[in-house]
């Protein structure tokens, strides 16, 4: 005998397709052996948690999907609104996922400026974790930006990394301040606040800027080159 269609049904075909868009990049990233964002890190949907902590919850959320689309009602792939509220529940998170991870990822292009150019910079550091910054400037002066925390096996890849916000960006002469919170994975996680100096030789314009980075009041000098990102 054939069960109806409740309305329960569909909901639980939507939830059951948005969790199982959200085991992908968690699963993914865990069976590639690569540190993402989880509900577990610190702070939780920002920070990094291990590939082992990702594939454990990749795994949950595909149980969870599983149970709501397979043990709730009969879920048949030939009907067609079955089909459509499920796809419904996948696209959506995975919409919502695409803009969340696109900030720390550099994937969401538009979060930087919609407006002005971008330059980049990409000091890489061997073995271990290199820096990124890239800055957006608007009639010659920078307005804001992003540091990236880069994973050494991608040292050249923004997308790898982690990004943070630049705030309180400062343009006066040749020197550019800014302020950044980003998360210390040296001992336990924790939220770390830097306030950075940028001494550009030179002002934005063509292909390539000469500069140096203070990381810290007193800090080493360390030579940087920003070059124009020819998409923006």
């Amino acid at each position: 005998m054939e069960t109806a269609t409740r309305w329960y049904h569909y909901i639980a075909y939507f939830f059951g397709g948005a969790f199982l868009a959200n085991t992908i990049p968690h699963l993914v990233s865990g069976i590639s052996g690569s540190p993402f964002q989880s509900p577990f890190a610190s702070p939780p949907g920002e920070g990094l948690s291990s590939a082992m902590v990702n594939v454990l919850w990749g795994m949950f959320n595909l149980i969870v999907a599983y149970v709501l689309v397979a043990r709730v009602g009969r879920f048949d792939l030939r009907q067609t609104r079955h089909v459509v509220v499920f796809g419904l529940g996948i696209l959506l998170m995975a919409l919502m996922l695409a803009r969340a991870f696109g900030k720390f990822h550099g994937g969401n292009l538009s979060s930087i400026s919609s407006e002005g150019r971008n330059w980049v910079s990409i000091t890489e550091n061997g073995d271990k974790v290199g820096v990124g910054l890239v800055l957006t400037e608007k009639a010659g002066k920078a307005t804001s930006g992003k540091l990236y925390v880069l994973d050494p096996i991608y040292p050249r890849d923004l997308s790898k990394g982690v990004g943070y916000d630049l705030s309180n960006v400062r343009h006066e002469g040749e020197t550019i301040t800014a302020d950044v919170s980003l998360v210390d994975y040296s001992s336990k996680p924790r939220t770390k606040e830097m306030h950075l100096r940028i001494l550009l030789k030179g002002g934005f314009d063509g292909e390539r800027v000469l500069a140096e980075m203070l990381p810290e009041e007193g800090d080493t000098k360390v030579p940087i080159v920003f070059e124009r990102d020819k998409g923006r």
